[in-house]
């Protein structure tokens, strides 16, 4: 399911409650894996601006799912 829910986890209200937190948690694991897939072949200074942005969309993550009731995502 290629780009099932590209950054779904910044509108996780729009997600179905019968697909919550699963849906939105395996898109973003999906989108952290992309990020993360040539690792090896790229610069500390690139690895540190993608560790940024990861740790960025995790935390808006886990503000959504907490908002919406998932105590168990509160950073």
């Amino acid at each position: 399911m290629k780009n099932q829910g590209h950054y779904i986890w910044n509108r996780a209200e729009r997600v179905g409650k019968e697909l919550m937190p699963d849906v939105v948690v395996d898109s973003f694991i999906s989108w952290k894996n992309e990020l993360q897939r040539d690792w090896k072949h790229l610069t500390i200074e690139r690895r540190k601006v993608l560790l940024r942005r990861i740790q960025t969309e995790q935390n808006k993550m886990n503000e959504s799912l907490y908002k919406l009731g998932y105590p168990e995502y509160n950073g």
